[in-house]
């Protein structure tokens, strides 16, 4: 697949036949469904339960939750909480992991007039839910905070960070005000700069190890620049441009080792992969999904480091143990070290 072919498939996401998305602050405030409504998908219910109609949408839970919300912000909300989304709703969106999308779409039974909005890791979310409802206008975008569910009544958030939406979102970040958002008019590179930048979760997964304090140990923080270099070669031969200041600045700090302590909190903060290697291990888990895009998109066969850490994380049990550090070492001592990739990450260059 040529790189005018992930554009195109992009494309197919700027319209559809269902409201149009320059009216919808028209029914402001709007009936929104959090779909998915596990750590991000909870802030984002709590946060905009102070303006809009809210409802989440989770496998196990059904009645109403008073989910408290902590960290960047003290904030709690009265929710109605349903395992299935049916019904009227302005907006659903959807914050399930990748792995998780189709029982998710499985699961809503919305209007033609429902604006559907993916705020997920990965690349390939969009093309599903257009299939699912191809009648409804389909938008897209990615969140750069961060959010550790602690229990199901409480979340903790971590840091204020942008909410990236694309094309045809200006009245999206309006509803999303409360979440630093900004419009993108290149959708696509943004998920695939996420995509690089998620490397750093499959090594810290296999160590059960926190963000960006895991990273203080040395083979684990090797490994993740090794992975993270790899990434970088792999998508930028599709023609992704890579020149952001967010990769650089991950780039220095793999490289010199100066990671930020983080801030204290007694909420441990679990990095997304973990949770999915946890609950859904092997095939299919998360790691699975990030890293085997990026093989699938691997022509040159420069992902070696890559396989090698997808491989180990399929044949772990779902309640695995922190995986030593030897191992770590024995993958990186089987792929060279050091393929700078500064020129593909410099955004003076």
């Amino acid at each position: 697949m040529s790189f005018s072919s992930i554009s195109g498939i992009f494309a197919n996401f700027k319209g559809g036949s269902g409201k149009d998305l320059n009216g919808l602050t028209d029914w402001y405030p709007v009936k929104v469904l959090i779909a998915g409504a596990g750590s991000i998908g909870s802030v984002l219910g709590v946060l905009l339960a102070s303006e809009h109609d809210v409802t989440l949408m989770r496998r196990r839970d059904e009645g109403i939750v008073t989910l408290t919300v902590t960290g960047v912000v003290e904030e709690s909300a009265r929710l109605p909480v349903v395992s299935r989304g049916e019904g009227s709703y302005d907006l659903v969106i959807i914050t399930c992991q990748g792995q998780q999308t189709s029982s998710v779409l499985e699961n809503l039974v919305v209007e033609k007039s429902t604006v559907l909005l993916s705020l997920q890791n990965g690349v390939d979310n969009l093309p599903m839910i257009r299939e699912s409802f191809p009648e409804n206008k389909v938008c897209g975008g990615l969140i750069w905070w961060s959010a550790t569910l602690v229990r199901s009544d409480l979340v903790y958030y971590h840091r204020e960070a942008p909410t990236v939406v694309g094309e045809c979102s200006l009245d999206l970040c309006k509803i999303l005000s409360r979440f630093n958002c900004e419009i993108t008019g290149d959708l696509e590179a943004e998920l695939y700069r996420k995509l690089v930048l998620n490397v750093v979760s499959p090594a810290l997964a296999l160590r059960k190890l926190p963000y960006p304090q895991g990273l203080r140990e040395e083979v684990t923080r090797r490994l993740t620049r090794v992975m993270f270099e790899e990434a970088c070669l792999i998508v930028s031969s599709w023609g992704i441009d890579l020149r952001v200041n967010r990769l650089w600045k991950f780039y220095q700090l793999l490289k010199d080792g100066k990671v930020p302590k983080g801030s204290p909190t007694k909420y441990v903060h679990k990095v997304s992969t973990q949770i999915g290697l946890e609950k859904h291990g092997g095939r299919g888990s998360n790691v699975d999904v990030l890293l085997g895009k990026l093989i699938e998109m691997d022509t040159k066969e420069v992902g070696k480091t890559i396989r090698a850490v997808r491989d180990l994380a399929l044949s772990l049990p779902t309640n695995y143990t922190p995986v030593p550090t030897t191992v770590l070492s024995d993958i990186l001592s089987t792929v060279p070290e050091g393929q700078d990739v500064g020129h593909l990450l410099d955004p003076v260059q």
